[in-house]
């Protein structure tokens, strides 16, 4: 499985308070011996159930999404703690490193496009929808993402072109040589 960050996403929080949310999650979900892939995974998948997309959950699927959404409330305790109004819970959000390193690579190169945010959004509402559709039709999980990794291959090459695909994969590749050089 790729690298992933927890990240939480609150108007108005610092940095600094961004991180505590964010660690008091990790800690939370550690402290309960579960990845916090795992409850997003069961999240995302009994909302696409409530909304008819994918198939039954199961209960220790429904558990998982339940710690998901107790994170969110400890990230909320710890990010905003002091606030004179404080959310009862925080947006928690999944970061997928090399997608982040696409939007980092895209913007680089497209500084005032504004391709990453909704090449993001597009990317995003296709994955969940494919993904859906192809495990309730019995597809394995990895088969699955093998077949949509190739869809949004292809959007790049639609949304960007075959030579904006191609500049943008060398200068990932020239940005990942430069990490590992240092």
């Amino acid at each position: 499985m790729r690298e992933r960050k927890l990240l939480v996403v609150q108007e108005g929080a610092t940095a600094e308070e961004l991180q505590r949310g964010s660690d008091a999650a990790l800690a939370f979900f550690e402290s309960a011996g579960v990845a916090p892939w795992d409850a997003a995974h069961a999240a995302w998948k009994i909302q696409s159930a409530l909304r008819n997309v994918s198939s039954p959950f199961s209960e220790r699927e429904f558990t998982m999404a339940a710690l998901w959404d107790k994170a969110a409330c400890v990230a909320a305790d710890a990010c905003c703690a002091g606030w004179a109004k404080k959310p009862k819970q925080v947006h928690l959000k999944l970061i997928d490193v090399l997608e982040e390193r696409v939007a980092d690579a895209l913007a680089a190169l497209y500084p005032t496009s504004g391709v990453p945010s909704d090449l993001h959004d597009v990317t995003n509402e296709i994955t969940e929808q494919a993904l859906a559709a192809m495990i309730a039709r019995g597809a394995p999980e990895p088969v699955a993402m093998q077949s949509i990794l190739v869809i949004v291959t292809n959007l790049f090459v639609d949304w960007i072109g075959p030579d904006g695909t191609a500049t943008l994969l060398r200068h990932m590749a020239d940005k990942v040589d430069a990490e590992q050089l240092h």
